[in-house]
Parts: C-alpha cells; sequence; structure tokens
C-alpha cells in the first residue's frame, strides 16, 4: 500500500474518531430531525429522482426505474461502482486490457458511449473518466443507484441513447451515525472505509471516506498481468443547512476528491518463467509491456433548494470537476532511451522523465429548474429548467527530452516535441415537463416533456500540421410516459422518447495513452439519434415483487470514427450504418419463508444488431489485402449484423438466508454467448468468435454479533471461472469477455454506534 495513502488513511481515521468521541451520546429526535428526516434522510421509502427529475416513490414513479440501495450494496460486498453494476438486468459491464483494466458499462445492447452516467444528478462523468471510473468509484461513498433503461435526452440532453444511471452519494441520517469497516484479502486485497453522519439544529453533515488496494495477478503464469495492482482513496463529504437564514428550504455545499494509482503489464518474469530485473519490467513505466497510470478527481458545488406557499420549489445547482491523468506505457521507449543515453543515465533512472499522456479536464455544470405544482381537473406538476455544460479538455503526448539531445539526436529521432491538444465544448439545454393525473382516472399518470439542446465545440492541434476543428448541432428530443395502476401493488408502465449523441472530446473506445489519434469532425455530421419504446408491468407486494419489461431502441446515423485519408488525421467521425435492440427483461423476488429466506431472479434476453450487414463487401484495411485476409472475411462475414460484445442472454440468481445474527448471501451470474472481434496485432481484423456461455458465482456471508458489530467472510468467482489461456491474446487488448483471474477470498469486520 503506497505510504501516502497510508498517513492521508490515518489522519482521516484519527478525524473520524474525534468526531465519534466528541459525539458517543446520540440526541434525541426532536422536532427538528424530523425535518430533516422529510427533506435530506436516508429512511425515506425507497425515493427515486431520475426518472422525472422529481422525486416520487418507486411504486408511484411513472418511468420505471430501478433502484439498487445501500442494503444491496452491503449484501453484495461490492468494492465499487463495476462490482455494484454487476448482474444488472440488461445492463453489462466489463474489463479490457490486462494491462490498465480498462471498464466499460453497457445497457440494452449498445455501445458505452450510448449510456449517461450522472454523479448525483449532474453530467460530471465524461469519456476521460468513464476508461477507468467504473472500478475507481468506491462503494463506500454510494448511498444508491437509479437505472432508467431507454432514450432520456427529453430530460438529461446529449449521450442518453440507450438510458440513464444516477450514482447518489452518502446522504446525511435522521440520527448521528459512526460506521468503520475494514476487509482484506488474497492477493493482498484490502478495504478500508469510514462514514460519519451527524446532526445539529438545523445543520448536518456527512464524510464518507474509503481506500483500497490490490497486488497485481498473473493468473495463467505467462509473465504479464492479468489484473493490476491498483492503490485507491476517495472521500466524499456534504453539508447539509436546513431552513438557511429564514430564506431558503436548503443549501448543499459538497466536495469529493479521487487518487489512483495502476499499474500492470511485464511483471519480473519473461515469457520463460525466468526472473529477470524487475527495474526494467515491473516498476519501470518505460519498460517494455508496461503500463502506469495516476488518476486524480475533484470535485465540489453547491445545491440550493427554495420552497414557496402553495409547494412550488426552485433548485439550483453547480458541479464542479477537475480530471487529470498522467499515463505511460511502452510507446515511449525509444525517445526515453534516446534521452537517457544523452544524459549518460541507465533505463532506472527513466523516472526522472515525464510520462508521455498528460490529459486534464474542467468540468462546470449549472442547473435551474422550477416545479410548478396546481389542480385543474386533476392533479399537475410542472417541471421547467435549464443546464449549461462547459467542458475544457487538455492533452499532451510524448516527452520532454528535447532539452537533453542534440540537433542530430532530434534528427535521428525525428523528434518534433510534445503533440499539444487543446478541446472545448458548450452544451446548453431547455426542458418543459408535466406529470397530469386526471382526476376521473387517479390512478393514471401521464408525462409529457420535451428538450431543446445546442452543442458547439472546438479542437485545436498544436504542434501539428493540422486545422482547427469547429463544429456546432442541435437536438430536440420529446418524450412521452404513461403509468396505470390496476390495483395498489399492480401496475403498467409504458413510454416513447428520443435520444442523441454528439462526439466528445475523450471517446472511452479510445482509451489510448500511447497515440495522438486526431479526429477530424465533419462540420456537415449529423448528431446519433435514437427512439425507444417500451411496456412493463410490475407487480410489488408486501412479500413479493414481479416485472416484466420490454424495450425496442432504433439508432439512426450511428457514430463511429474510421480510418481517413485527410491529411493531417488518424481518423474522422463518420455516421455509419443504423442500428436496433430488442430487450426482453424478467425479474422476480419472492420472499419463500418471511424474514428468512429471499431469492431474486432476473433473466435479459437482447438481440442488437446492425439494420446491414456490417461486413458485407471485401474491405483490405478492415481484413488485410492478402489472401488470408479475403479468407477470414469469407468465413466471418455472415456475422457482420451482430453488435459485438452483446450476451443474448443473461440472468442472475441470488438466494438471501438469514437465520437469527446470521446472513447467507449467494449470487450467480450468467453470461450467454457473444460475439467478439479479434484484431491480430491490433491491426486487421482476423476472427469474430461466439464465446461459450459461462457462470460466475460469489457468495458472503456474515454474522451480527450486536447492534454495533459485525464480521463477514466471502469469496468471488467460487466455480474458478477464467478465460481459457488460448483465448488470451494480448495482442490485442480488447478480447476479454470473461474473469481473467480466478477464485479469491476475504474478510473483514464493520463496527457502527
Amino acid at each position: 500500500m503506497n505510504i501516502r495513502l497510508l498517513i492521508i488513511y490515518s489522519i482521516s481515521l484519527i478525524f473520524g474518531l474525534c468526531m465519534i468521541l466528541d459525539n458517543v451520546v446520540a440526541e434525541e429526535m426532536d422536532e427538528k430531525s424530523e425535518v430533516l428526516k422529510e427533506e435530506g434522510g436516508v429512511e425515506l421509502e425507497r425515493l427515486v429522482v431520475t426518472g422525472t427529475k422529481t422525486e416520487r416513490r418507486l411504486k408511484d414513479v411513472p418511468v420505471r426505474t430501478k433502484l439498487i440501495t445501500r442494503e444491496d450494496v452491503e449484501a453484495k460486498g461490492a468494492d465499487n461502482f463495476y462490482d455494484i453494476m454487476e448482474g444488472i438486468p440488461g445492463v453489462r459491464v466489463e474489463e479490457q486490457c490486462s494491462y490498465c483494466n480498462f471498464s466499460i458499462l453497457r445497457m440494452m445492447g449498445m455501445s458505452s458511449g450510448q449510456s449517461l452516467i450522472l454523479i448525483d444528478g449532474m453530467p460530471v462523468y465524461t469519456g476521460l473518466a468513464a476508461v477507468y471510473g467504473l472500478e475507481q468509484i468506491q462503494s463506500g461513498t454510494i448511498e444508491r443507484v437509479e437505472i432508467v433503461k431507454g432514450a432520456g435526452s427529453a430530460l438529461y440532453g446529449s449521450e442518453a441513447i440507450a438510458g440513464v444511471v444516477n450514482i447518489i452519494t452518502k446522504e446525511p441520517t435522521a440520527k448521528s451515525v459512526y460506521e468503520a469497516s475494514a476487509t482484506y484479502g488474497s492477493y493482498n486485497d484490502g478495504k478500508f472505509s469510514l462514514f460519519a453522519s451527524k446532526r445539529s439544529g438545523n445543520l448536518a453533515g456527512v464524510i464518507s471516506l474509503q481506500t483500497s488496494f490490490g497486488d497485481g495477478i498473473d493468473e495463467n503464469d505467462d509473465g504479464y498481468s492479468d489484473r493490476v495492482e491498483t492503490e485507491n482513496f476517495t472521500g466524499v463529504t456534504k453539508l447539509y443547512w436546513y431552513n438557511a437564514l429564514d430564506v431558503v428550504d436548503r443549501i448543499v455545499l459538497f466536495g469529493s476528491f479521487l487518487r489512483e494509482f495502476r499499474k500492470g503489464g511485464k511483471m519480473g518474469l519473461s515469457n520463460e518463467g525466468e526472473e529477470t530485473d524487475p527495474i526494467i519490467t515491473w516498476d519501470n513505466p518505460f519498460a517494455e509491456a508496461a503500463e502506469n497510470i495516476h488518476t486524480a478527481r475533484y470535485e465540489g458545488g453547491i445545491g440550493i433548494r427554495k420552497g414557496f406557499a402553495k409547494k412550488n420549489e426552485i433548485n439550483i445547482d453547480y458541479h464542479y470537476s477537475h480530471h487529470k491523468r498522467n499515463a505511460t506505457n511502452d510507446a515511449a521507449q525509444d525517445e526515453v532511451f534516446i534521452a537517457l543515453e544523452a544524459l549518460g543515465e541507465d533505463l532506472d533512472a527513466a523516472w526522472k522523465l515525464p510520462m508521455p499522456f498528460l490529459a486534464e479536464e474542467f468540468i462546470h455544470v449549472g442547473e435551474v429548474k422550477y416545479t410548478h405544482p396546481f389542480d385543474l381537473a386533476g392533479s399537475h406538476l410542472i417541471l421547467v429548467g435549464t443546464q449549461f455544460r462547459r467542458s475544457d479538455y487538455d492533452q499532451e503526448i510524448g516527452q520532454f527530452v528535447s532539452e537533453y539531445l542534440s540537433e542530430a539526436q532530434k534528427s535521428e529521432l525525428g523528434f518534433v516535441g510534445r503533440k499539444k491538444t487543446e478541446k472545448w465544448a458548450n452544451d446548453v439545454g431547455v426542458y418543459l415537463q408535466e406529470e397530469y393525473s386526471p382526476s376521473p382516472i387517479e390512478d393514471l399518470t401521464i408525462v409529457a416533456g420535451v428538450r431543446y439542446d445546442y452543442h458547439e465545440s472546438e479542437e485545436k492541434f498544436k504542434d501539428a500540421n493540422v486545422e482547427d476543428v469547429t463544429y456546432d448541432t442541435d437536438s430536440v428530443n420529446p418524450r412521452g410516459a404513461l403509468k396505470y395502476s390496476i390495483t395498489d401493488d399492480i401496475a403498467f408502465r409504458a413510454s416513447v422518447g428520443t435520444g442523441y449523441r454528439v462526439p466528445y472530446h475523450f471517446d472511452e473506445e479510445l482509451h489510448l495513452c500511447s497515440g495522438s489519434p486526431k479526429i477530424a469532425k465533419p462540420s456537415d455530421l449529423d448528431p446519433e439519434k435514437s427512439i425507444s419504446y417500451s411496456v412493463s408491468a410490475d407487480y410489488i407486494g408486501h412479500r413479493h415483487n414481479f416485472g416484466v419489461g420490454f424495450t425496442r431502441i432504433d439508432v439512426k446515423d450511428k457514430l463511429s470514427f474510421e480510418p481517413t485519408s485527410k491529411a493531417g488525421y488518424d481518423y474522422e467521425w463518420r455516421n455509419m450504418e443504423d442500428a436496433y435492440s430488442n430487450t426482453i427483461e424478467a425479474e422476480a423476488g419472492i420472499e419463500i419463508i418471511e424474514d428468512l429466506l429471499q431469492v431474486d431472479l432476473s433473466y435479459a434476453f437482447m438481440l442488437a444488431k446492425y439494420d446491414k450487414n456490417h461486413y458485407e463487401d471485401f474491405d483490405e484495411e478492415t481484413w488485410g489485402g492478402d489472401a488470408v485476409g479475403f479468407a477470414n472475411w469469407s468465413k466471418y462475414k455472415g456475422n457482420g449484423k451482430y453488435i459485438p460484445r452483446v450476451s443474448e442472454h443473461s440472468s442472475s440468481v441470488i438466494v438471501n438466508l438469514t437465520p437469527g445474527d446470521f446472513s447467507f448471501f449467494v449470487i450467480g451470474k450468467y453470461t450467454g454467448a457473444i460475439y467478439i472481434e479479434y484484431h491480430k496485432d491490433d491491426v486487421y481484423l482476423t476472427e469474430i468468435k461466439k464465446t461459450k456461455p459461462f457462470w460466475v458465482v460469489d457468495m458472503r456471508t456474515s454474522y451480527q454479533i450486536s447492534d454495533e458489530g459485525e464480521i463477514f467472510a466471502g469469496v468471488k468467482n467460487l466455480n474458478d471461472y477464467v478465460q481459457s489461456g488460448k483465448d488470451k491474446r494480448p495482442d490485442d487488448a480488447a478480447f476479454m469477455w470473461a474473469p481473467y483471474t480466478g477464485r479469491e477470498f476475504y474478510g473483514g469486520g464493520k463496527i457502527s454506534f
């Protein structure tokens, strides 16, 4: 574990203990704590906000919403956001690149860039963050996750093609609470977390901290990492001021930070298993087949809520994010070797040089929304709002080595200095929505809404013979939905809406730390558009719940970057073929024995295809121009209609047994066959493989020692399923679809008071 993280965590622990010692005696509930319970506490009955941007009970929300509660997260033993999302029907999370563990989230058979991830309702989770962000967002800071499937651009703007995932960080509780937990397991995997919630009068505060770490793993003993070594430290704090200055109902100040280091690649062993000098492998970021990634992320903001006499309400929110990436891999070797030779240094002095990939992003998001309820032939709730996002992105590729090189060395190397790129984008949206329940049919709720968005962006490629790129476009996206409660427990929902996406600074499918891809954005490029339809029926009872739903998504002018011959550019954004997906989902929660045995089942069928065969015609740039490439095309061209990496069948089975103070949790996650492309040496398409289905089973058991204490133990990947060695092909970092590492054990404890 990094000593810096240990020091920071120790300081945080001392701070947390001081808070605990200062507040050992719990305060009695009073009138003001009831206000807290109503306005900010987590004890409200399953409130959700993502489907309509207005607070609704889960049973009442007109747009179907999947809720993952804090209790679900803890029962599963999830370490991070990636773990939380595993096994959710209609959602697939996966890792690529065993040297860096790049991770992606896909919904409803669509690609990763077509799902919008929010943090506390704000769009600050961009492509740069998404490259490693699924695992960087630690579970100890998360209160709940809300998932709305289908197009959501009528409320949330760009990228909400397949759905919206809203990560809501921890909020104050009605009573003061202090928690500390620790976990340790195989491969030096560890996790420590602290949570404190304090209330005093009309003030309430919360702080949640988590640090996690783990060694790199070489599962198949080939000398290369199958899982990276990681160190992560994350913290979130919020301060609530209720009835502030007797002017506004609530002011929320918040801040968060993330610091993470990960490294992978060659682990100090050659392919034959012989030991080599670790200075030129595992511990050197510039060595052959090595990757080192440093991430820092800082966020802050303010939220203001003001209510009026007739229950009208205005909310003003501002969110700031600063994301930094400092990364390397062996692509910078040649420049490093020449620079070190000029310095008269050996390779072990490479740490003196800067990393070759530096990225920095600044995001400002502001939103004002106003809700206005009134009665007229039924009940109405009008929502009107506007949102602005400014994003600045700077990127530098290469090495600061020119000062060490002679002109002859520069000429020999072809060194032209660091390649710099500056990008900015403005997004402005205005939206209007009405929720209406007619008086003759009070069990019916109708939602109608529309949003207008304008996007403008500019990209400047410095130190390169490339013209600046400017781009602007706009989009109008409507949505309609209805919910009819047949009984108090049975509800029918239907919705239709549109989505859109514009190409942004850094696409998560371009997670390149070594090259400097210059992507042209033609002025006539159309935004990617979609329309989705969904119907569902749900029963939510006292002991059981059942649900079934169908969603259809049609995508037009699908965006993709393709190689280009345009002077000065590596790729070009293009509108490609249309695509669609059909998804059928079914869920059931059955309490077989009351307060003892609960079984949850889920199943999703996803059929995701292009409208036309992606590989109908032979393309030398894709397959290679020789006879082998033509033979590969002839063999696999029939699979060109399937969208890659989509599991047609997926399901999960959860068994939760709670006898007395014990709890036993088992989850089985089934992934059906998928089509996945193999690009030999990351160049030509060589194979379209149809994988075999597989199960992964996790298990966790805990014992409640007292009201304040708990111990637990568990195992991940109990059945030890690993993608076979012959299918581990490091020359194509994306050729991954199943676990790369096997069974892992862990244990720990939690104390709260």
